[in-house]
């Protein structure tokens, strides 16, 4: 039914009929633990947040290390090289002539080396930024995922439900509006009805009506009034965050 309602209404729809972004002030409360024990699907993505940020720790530690170790084998053998250098100069020359001469020809192949272990460690850092970038995503993602979840347990575990979302919504509503239509999904449908009906006594002049439709997300609402159509599905507006913060990068 919500279907047809929704086609009708756009044929009647007027050119200066717009869609409003929510703007709400529905806060989700802060809990001590985000997340409770017990909820597979909780522990799983917080398991994900953790794995993610020790692998990128754990790259980083493995690149500097492997970099560090290499310039100071090379470094060691340059030095070794000369000095050797210097002691089979210095047997045939002199001493003391061939091992300067060694030490310089061996202090200034040891110079190229640690500037080649330099090169080796900005590599490194570069590889690391780049891990990071390709994570970043994953974490965005992961992200809202979380804060998705968090709204809903929120949400279920208030009286009003999904009433969370709407009330802050329609208090703002322009008071001209005589018929607003709030879309639910079917087992949501008695409670909004009950609490709507409280609201009408407050707001006399305002008739609400209540249709469900089982697509809609999982506390998810449609308010639509003759100005306007707000989808408040708490999937919807979390990806579109995701997508305008990846399209920052």
């Amino acid at each position: 039914m919500s279907l047809f309602h929704n086609v009708i209404k756009a044929e009647q729809a007027s050119s200066e009929e717009q869609f409003a972004e929510i703007t709400t002030n529905f806060v989700v409360k802060k809990k001590e633990t985000a997340f409770v024990a017990g909820s597979k699907e909780e522990e799983a993505i917080q398991s994900k947040a953790e794995l993610l940020l020790k692998e990128a720790e754990q790259e980083k530690i493995r690149l500097l290390e492997e970099a560090s170790f290499e310039a100071e084998k090379i470094k060691e053998a340059a030095q070794q090289s000369g000095f050797e250098e210097g002691t089979q100069k210095g047997y045939a020359e002199g001493y003391k002539a061939g091992f300067e001469k060694a030490m310089q020809e061996g202090q200034n192949e040891a110079v190229i080396l640690i500037q080649h272990a330099h090169a080796m460690v900005q590599e490194a850092e570069e590889k690391l930024a780049e891990y990071y970038s390709e994570k970043q995503d994953q974490l965005i993602q992961l992200a809202a995922t979380m804060a998705e979840a968090i709204v809903h347990q929120t949400i279920d575990a208030s009286s009003d439900q999904v009433l969370e979302l709407v009330k802050p919504l329609l208090m703002r509503m322009n008071k001209t509006e005589k018929l607003i239509t709030v879309t639910v999904r079917p087992e949501q449908e008695e409670l909004v009805q009950e609490k709507l009906a409280l609201l009408e006594q407050k707001y006399v002049e305002v008739r609400f009506i209540v249709l469900t439709d089982h697509t809609l997300e999982k506390n998810g609402c449609v308010i639509e009034t003759a100005h306007n159509i707000t989808d408040l599905q708490i999937g919807k507006q979390l990806k579109k965050m995701v997508q305008e913060m990846k399209s920052m990068e």
